[in-house]
């Protein structure tokens, strides 16, 4: 078992410089010795040393030790050696600026390197990570911490090759640790790195919605599209125009499901009509709907983990409960309104695109949807399971919408007429090409076209 000490401490008009103390509990004293003890510890000793009480620094030796920077945390021997390693590219700096401001960069014939951000109490942290190299495999980690430890972990981005090419981070307090390392050499920094700092954000709002349609409004997590912080707690309340009117929130690339007992959610914990949700990022629009019982209702979303994401963002709107998507068929795994039997499933589970009734058009037989018939038999699959594509020569029940040839089997292909494929059992489609080409076509019938 292990704790980190810290402290600030300089000379007399010299700058202040912040040194670190490991120590090692002995097996027999783990469970006595806690973070509480040890530091009631330090302060006791260094009491003997302040001129009064209350006394912020303590003299010793001609030294001044700062005595508000005193921290104590308890980390495991992979902090002590990510610590080690870094001790040959350290890098401390006090940010008050409310502009950004560039943080020296790593030195490349270094493994690893490791920044300790501060800002002045009451104040967050926000890093800016910028790669520079269109191809590297560099790490950055960020802690929400003092300690690089990964209960503080608040993200960790790998190589240059992302798809976003700035990535932007909030602490939840005053400090922040940033620790490099490095992948495969390079002669130029793989990144670059600024800092700034921000008052703490509350993250509250009332809206009072509108008997009106389409989306009213937005809502943000704070510093968005940075990455939240990992202390956002957001509590928005609707107050919704009369009874009859449901509340949807619409969300891009982010959807909210279920969370079991014991599940830690991990990219955004919700709280919404008593119910438990997690967030989890994805590449399709969500729509969350609620069918209210009172006049008002609040949304809670916080990060329940230090661990955290980009930014969140959404629409608000009301509907009819009675009818929430008029001319349109609801997706009740998404909550999206989409339309219906346009030969295209908008809906996960493609419930869309079932029991479509097809007007002069082909059925799919697996999933109902409709193709054109000029689209059937022509060597491009469009049903699910390429149903449109077989059988092209077989006789098959003959319908207004089939072929007859002169032998009367009816074919699944429409309009194979002298299209140089001998598509019925008497060739009687291509018989008497020749001879049509001299006459009249007026009595062909087009199969799937309308003239």
């Amino acid at each position: 078992m292990y704790f980190l000490a810290g402290l600030g401490v300089c000379r007399q008009g010299s700058v202040v410089a912040h040194f670190w103390i490991v120590l090692s509990v002995p097996s027999s004293h783990i469970g006595i010795v806690t973070g509480e003890t040890v530091t009631r510890s330090l302060e006791d000793s260094f009491k003997w040393y302040s001129e009064s009480v209350g006394e912020e620094t303590a003299d010793v030796d001609g030294y001044l030790f700062h005595l508000p920077t005193l921290f104590v945390s308890e980390i495991d021997s992979k902090v002590i050696d990510l610590l080690t390693a870094s001790f040959d590219c350290y890098r401390y700096q006090k940010v008050v600026s409310s502009s950004p401001v560039a943080l020296r960069g790593p030195e490349t014939h270094r493994s690893s390197c490791l920044w300790h951000l501060q800002a002045d109490p009451g104040s967050q942290l926000e890093l800016r990570m910028e790669w520079l190299l269109s191809k590297c495999s560099d790490r950055l980690v960020v802690y929400d911490s003092l300690t690089p430890s990964d209960h503080y972990l608040i993200t960790s981005v790998y190589g240059c090759s992302r798809h976003e090419d700035v990535v932007r981070v909030l602490s939840s307090g005053d400090w922040m640790t940033v620790v490099w390392k490095q992948g495969l050499y390079n002669y130029k920094d793989p990144f670059s790195l600024s800092a700034q700092t921000w008052p703490q954000h509350d993250c509250i709002s009332s809206v009072q919605l509108k008997e009106l349609p389409g989306a009213q409004g937005t809502l943000q997590t704070p510093f968005f599209p940075s990455f939240y912080p990992p202390n956002t707690n957001c509590t928005w309340t609707f107050i919704m125009p009369s009874a009859a009117m449901g509340l949807a929130l619409e969300f891009e690339g982010y959807e909210l499901s279920r969370a079991s007992y014991n599940q830690v959610c991990t990219q955004g914990q919700w709280i919404i009509q008593k119910r438990r949700l997690c967030g989890t990022r994805g590449l399709q629009p969500f729509c969350e709907r609620l069918f209210l019982l009172a006049n008002s209702t609040t949304v809670v979303m916080t990060s329940e983990v230090s661990l955290t994401g980009p930014g969140l963002q959404l629409r608000y709107s009301i509907f009819n409960i009675s009818d929430p998507c008029p001319g349109q068929f609801l997706c009740t795994v998404s909550g999206l309104c989409v339309p219906q039997c346009d030969g295209i499933k908008d809906c996960p589970n493609g419930l869309d695109e079932r029991n479509c009734v097809c007007v002069a058009q082909y059925k799919c037989p697996e999933d109902s949807r409709c193709v054109d018939y000029y689209k059937v038999c022509d060597q491009h699959p469009d049903c699910p399971e390429a149903s449109d594509e077989m059988n092209c020569t077989d006789g098959v029940e003959c319908t207004d919408m089939t072929y007859v040839c002169a032998d009367g089997t009816c074919l699944k292909k429409p309009n194979p007429e002298c299209d140089s494929v001998t598509d019925c059992p008497d060739a009687s489609d291509e018989n008497r090409c020749g001879e049509l080409s001299q006459h009249s076509y007026s009595f062909f019938k087009l199969i799937g076209f309308s003239l």
